[in-house]
């Protein structure tokens, strides 16, 4: 395709921080490019990730909506900014997103996609009531996940415009190098935030430091609750927990892991999990609909109930004294990943329907 039939599509976000909404955009970006022309606009601030948008060459403006007194004029500067720009076709990315954006772009006859990456994803009756207000207007709506889609049709969304894509990584291949020969490393990427289950495996840690002496725990990512986390893991002196913070490099960190593990209450469908099973680390989720649809226990990692610490110590001691079931297991999970969760084909998948919307496939 020409450069000057190439698609025009603008990516609304609220900001760019390290997330796996704005890695997904990140990583897909190489293969998007050869058909596809990209600005992104931020609604409130640019985020960690703009710098690493721009170094690639792609455009990010900031809209700057953080003051409520000033959001009437913030609103006009978007439809200028949306009206000057000239897509073909506005993606929207998270709620505030798919509320302001999706607004915007229909009042400027813009073709409109957002994409839902959570379940539960309301933080507000406003939010809420306007989301589901305006899931007719939009040309498409995609969820990442049957569970995500699910979460969608109980609160009464009209599902025959809803599309699922999953997320997508890199598939990187087995990797038996760079792990540790003394230490058994277990990794653990997410937000820090109560819902993720850190908590739960403090505890198991707790129980296995008693049976096992060359544990270490790696705890990378940030949030509001990290305060409480180190102090509780200096309440159960573990001294074998080592908080990495954010990291840009985390296909390098699971690479030096053993296995990974995400107990978490609810999720969309977590990057962190395909990102460990695309360098072939099993990894132990919690039996969550979400973690389900890409984990079949035994098969390219291990299910556990949510919640349940003393099962997870359980599948953390198989998994330590079973070497080989966990190079069954990563070897297993290299061959779902570029199957059904490759960067490639969900980008075929966003490229097509970009496409039908446009009318230029």
């Amino acid at each position: 395709m020409q450069e000057n039939r190439k698609i025009k599509v603008i990516y609304i976000y609220p900001s760019l921080p390290l997330g796996g909404a704005e890695k997904g955009l990140l990583d897909m970006l190489d293969l998007l490019r050869s058909r596809l022309t990209i600005k992104i606009i931020t609604l409130f601030s640019k985020g960690e990730l703009a710098s690493q948008f721009e170094k690639k060459g792609v455009s990010v403006e900031e809209v700057g909506m953080n003051s409520g007194a000033l959001f009437p004029l913030k609103l006009i500067s978007l439809i200028k900014l949306l009206k000057d720009s000239k897509p073909n076709v506005v993606h929207t990315h998270l709620v505030v997103s798919n509320i302001v954006g999706v607004l915007v772009a229909k009042i400027l006859g813009i073709p409109v996609i957002s994409t839902v990456h959570n379940v539960n994803q309301w933080r507000s009756t406003f939010k809420r009531f306007f989301d589901r207000l305006l899931y007719p207007l939009r040309d498409c709506t995609i969820v990442v996940s049957h569970e995500v889609g699910k979460d969608l049709k109980r609160v009464g969304v009209y599902m025959e415009k809803v599309k699922i894509i999953h997320n997508g990584v890199h598939a990187k291949g087995f990797v038996s190098d760079g792990k540790s020969n003394s230490k058994f490393i277990i990794g653990f990427v997410s937000r820090i935030v109560p819902r993720k289950g850190h908590k739960i495996f403090f505890k198991s840690l707790y129980n296995l430091n008693e049976i096992y002496n060359n544990l270490s725990a790696w705890i990378v990512g940030d949030g509001f609750y990290m305060d409480e986390l180190v102090r509780f893991v200096k309440n159960l002196r573990l001294n074998n927990v080592v908080f990495m913070g954010k990291r840009l490099d985390v296909d390098r960190i699971f690479a030096r892991c053993d296995v990974s593990l995400l107990p978490s209450k609810r999720e969309g469908l977590p990057i962190a999990v395909l990102e460990s099973l695309a360098v072939g680390v099993p990894v132990i989720v919690s039996n969550i609909d979400a973690n389900m649809e890409v984990v079949e226990h035994r098969k390219v990692g291990l299910v556990m109930e949510k919640r349940n610490h003393e099962q997870l110590s359980k599948l953390l001691s198989l998994s330590i004294d079973n070497p080989a079931l966990r190079r069954r297991l990563g070897r297993n999970a290299v061959i779902k990943i570029k199957r059904f969760f490759s960067i490639e084909r969900i980008s075929d998948d966003l490229l097509a329907l970009y496409s039908e919307l446009t009318h230029q496939g």
